[in-house]
């Protein structure tokens, strides 16, 4: 039985309304989409967020919309082994197009600003040759525990390397790409207390009484758990060393982390692996999936390139050949899914100048990386695929990673699980962390922090990009100017020149569940600022570590600007929303901002160099001729469940290699429709004439702007007016009487006051009571 404490109960209390609470639930998701089953243990969740992207023409930028933030800053990837981002975050490259996609583009473009370098002490220009995109929803939606389900096209060709879309959580208490709000912070998720890693640990266990309504005696983090992260390219049609199964590029990577593989074939082929699985080897993608943690390993960790070994071998002599390295134990991975033996993490040692942050010798920690890479095909690259993660938070939680498959029967009549070529339809469980494993290695836990989500593409000389470059070549990274090509990987300049390389999101949905006794691990709950794991006060305190740095900052006068409703320009009722988008057509000849002509796009196919445009990059590739009007269309959804038992046929693949799944769970899904328009769905708002006025309220000049409806926010109304209304930690705990407690900053409850009034009235009464005593003497 868990235990209850005056703390959790708040947190049981205020969660209960925040799980039936319907604010972060887009209007268009259907109702049999509103519920789902956990895959590993069969109960029942209710969705506490979703974002369908339907209504098209929506923005991002910071003070646009209630639940998503775009940024438009520098991606300041600076470590002590130097930085790589070759990108600006700009937020015009975030949209949603009228197919019903959240669009992140990746484009190339300059960006140039100056800057204090605090080491040279002179004004520097910085260049950056590219422009993506990131948008997040820190401080406005977070959860701690549930199912996030993620529908989602990836950026690019399979086949090229050089871009890194990610879709990933990170804990609150960092805000990603600042670095100061993470440094010694990420990704801690350790509640001890140790002497000898406090230094490293910001907001340690060991803190007698943290301040800025930190609760104490509790280590905290911004813990980062990755659903997926691409890893593009051209292995060359050989698998990466030390995968089992046999990985290639690309692959995705699920950190806990995982990859997916291609390799570049004239036709397309199968290879079978050991576990009766179907590599697709077309190309050479994977992604990977992890989980970020710390404090890591410290001794004897596995070496990059390869498995970690588990056993001492000795020679005839008696003299060991080899020793066991320290790693975790008791992960699982299945599917077409290996432990990712090319990452285990990052040592985050003392900084240099001209870092952003500063971190001493005392204060350097080694950071793991616990996770695996798994096959991707090219079908991910032009259809909308689910990701789905499981995350049960805390003491006795676990990670669980899933993906779409559907087994078929070989000649031999023997089953294997097909993945990758867009028609699964059945769960493949590809992933389980458990916390115990965590626990008994170095006595962190799977987070409990509260996390929001972050979707990006990033542009990195360190992640996907060649690593073997000639001495001769300058190393640089433009991809306009001919001395730069040695940089790049074959064909990565063309395939960005066609403007069409784009990130697409269909749909990101979280369920969590209502019966704590049903899941193990923590309780859930929605919210950034949850009582045991508060966050406000503490941004409050240190908001200068989660703004811009000089000289974007200049314009801001907090990490978060206000939303504004309403006030965009307009010549329509349409350009606020006000026919809803069941009125608006798709434009045939439509295309994202950006795109080149068709003569100024190269065919990357092509080896005679002819001008053609990639059918596949076009941002309703995925959209068939008949479909090119707002019509219901074929989408990945899981609203058509069968929910009846089918006859399962024999599975020979090796159990061990199997997770624990509930059979309950495992269901079939049969093909679906997503509606992009609804005709219950009234109007967001209307264009009305609106005045500037200027002195002594003589109107100067007339224009059409914005009015939203009631319900609907945004500049141009067509966001959901989403918020938290929930009261902060700081403001709970105020309801709980804690005389005795040991607070850095001290409050008073009704209850201190009145206590305080009786002691006050007992020693006036006692006053009052002596000085007639001494007058009758």
């Amino acid at each position: 039985m868990k235990a209850t404490t005056p703390l959790s109960l708040l947190t049981t209390i205020s969660t209960l309304g925040g799980l039936v609470h319907s604010s972060w639930i887009d209007e268009d998701t259907p109702e049999p989409l509103r519920t789902t089953k956990s895959l590993v243990d069969g109960s029942t969740y209710h969705l506490v967020m979703s974002d369908e992207f339907n209504v098209p023409h929506r923005t991002f930028t910071d003070g646009h919309d209630p639940m998503w933030t775009a940024l438009d800053k520098s991606d300041d990837d600076y470590s002590a082994s130097g930085g790589g981002s070759l990108h600006f975050y700009n937020s015009t490259m975030v949209s949603t197009t009228p197919d019903g996609m959240l669009t992140i583009q990746s484009v190339l473009d300059d960006t140039t600003w100056t800057h204090l370098d605090l080491v040279k002490k002179e004004t520097v220009s910085k260049t950056t040759h590219f422009k993506s995109g990131m948008v997040q929803s820190w401080n406005k939606f977070c959860f701690t525990g549930g199912i996030i389900e993620v529908d989602v096209i990836l950026p690019g060709e399979p086949d090229i390397g050089g871009l890194w879309p990610a879709i990933w959580l990170l804990g609150n208490l960092g805000r990603a790409t600042y670095e100061a709000s993470t440094n010694n912070l990420w990704p801690w998720s350790y509640d001890k207390c140790d002497r000898k890693k406090q230094d490293s640990q910001s907001i340690s266990a060991c803190n007698k009484a943290n301040h800025f309504g930190l609760n104490k005696e509790q280590g905290r983090g911004a813990t980062e758990i990755d659903i997926l992260e691409l890893m593009g390219g051209d292995s060359g049609g050989k698998p990466l060393p030390a995968t089992e199964p046999p990985i290639m590029l690309p692959y995705a990577d699920m950190t806990l982390q995982r990859m997916l593989l291609f390799k570049a074939l004239n036709e397309l082929t199968s290879l079978r692996n050991s576990r009766g699985l179907l590599l697709l080897a077309l190309y050479h993608t994977y992604f990977s999936i992890n989980q970020q943690v710390a404090p890591g390993i410290p001794d004897n960790r596995p070496q990059s390139g390869s498995q970690p070994v588990r056993k001492v071998d000795h020679s005839h002599s008696g003299y060991a050949t080899s020793v066991a390295q320290n790693w975790y134990d008791n992960l699982t991975v299945a599917g077409n899914t290996s432990l990712n033996p090319f990452f285990y993490g990052t040592y985050l040692g003392e900084t240099k100048k001209g870092e952003p942050v500063t971190r001493s010798k005392k204060q350097a920690f080694q950071a793991d990386a616990v996770g695996a890479m798994k096959q991707l095909g090219p079908e991910h690259f032009k259809t909308p695929h689910t990701f789905r993660l499981e995350w049960q938070p805390g003491r006795g939680g676990r990670l669980d990673w899933f993906t779409k498959s559907y087994k078929k029967l070989d000649e031999n009549g023997t089953v294997f699980h097909m993945e990758g070529d867009g028609k699964g339809q059945d769960w493949e469980h590809s992933l389980h962390i458990p916390d115990f494993a965590l626990d008994e290695a170095m006595g962190s836990k799977i987070p409990e922090e509260p996390s929001y989500v972050i979707f990006n593409t990033a542009i990195s000389s360190t992640w996907a990009f060649p690593y073997n470059v000639p001495d001769w070549c300058p190393k640089c990274y433009d991809c306009y100017d001919p001395k730069c090509q040695c940089s790049f990987n074959p064909g990565f300049c063309n395939m960005m020149k066609t403007g069409k390389v784009a990130l697409k999101i269909d749909s990101v949905r979280v369920y969590q569940s209502r019966d704590d006794s049903a899941h193990s691990g923590s309780p859930h709950t929605v919210g950034c600022d949850p009582v045991e794991f508060p966050t406000r006060e503490y941004i409050k305190g240190f908001e200068y570590r989660y703004m811009r740095n000089p000289p974007f900052v200049y314009e801001d006068k907090h990490p978060l600007r206000d939303i504004k409703t309403g006030g965009g320009s307009c010549k329509v009722d349409a350009d606020c929303g006000g026919g809803g988008i069941e009125s608006e057509d798709v434009d045939e000849d439509w295309e994202m901002p950006g795109t080149k002509t068709m003569e100024e796009v190269l065919d990357l196919d092509s080896k005679s160099g002819g001008s053609s445009l990639r059918e596949d990059q076009n941002p309703l590739a995925h959209v068939t001729d008949d479909e090119v009007k707002i019509q219901p269309k074929d989408r990945r959804l899981a609203d058509n469940i069968d929910q009846s038992p089918k006859d399962e046929e024999k599975d020979d693949t090796n159990p061990l290699d199997k997770p624990p799944v509930s059979t309950e769970a495992v269901v079939n899904s049969k093909k679906d429709k997503k509606v992009l328009s609804s005709s219950n769905r009234k109007p967001k708002g209307q264009c009305v004439e609106a005045s500037d006025v200027g002195l002594f309220g003589i109107k100067t000049e007339s224009r059409k702007q914005c009015k939203c409806n009631e319900g609907y926010t945004g500049p141009h109304c067509l966001s959901i007016d989403k918020h938290d209304d929930k009261p902060g930690a700081e403001a709970l705990k105020k309801k709980i009487n804690f005389l005795f407690e040991h607070r850095a900053n001290p409050y008073l409850t009704k209850f201190h006051i009145m206590i305080g009034g009786i002691f006050v009235g007992v020693f006036l009464a006692f006053l009052v009571v002596d000085n007639v005593t001494k007058r009758r003497k």
